[in-house]
């Protein structure tokens, strides 16, 4: 038979890290947490980046964590 191979503790590690990073900061379940994203040009050529990171417990009501984020790139400078 094949043997059993335990996880190294770097490996532990970064499992710890990657459900860390998704866990809701309000209800502090575990893989919680979905990220959506759009952008869009405005006219003046400023790219616009709206992130909304919710907790998927949201959804049946047993949560309420929602944050919203806006990046705004302006752009490039021409050169003369």
């Amino acid at each position: 038979m094949g043997q059993n191979r335990s996880d190294t503790s770097i490996q532990l590690a970064a499992k710890r890290r990657r459900a860390e990073r998704t866990r809701c900061p309000e209800c502090r379940r575990g893989s919680a947490l979905r990220t959506d994203s759009d952008s869009w040009n405005e006219p003046d050529g400023t790219t616009v980046r709206v992130i909304v990171t919710e907790c998927r417990w949201k959804d049946t009501k047993r949560c309420t964590y929602s944050h919203t984020r806006t990046l705004r790139t302006p752009p490039p400078a021409s050169n003369p």
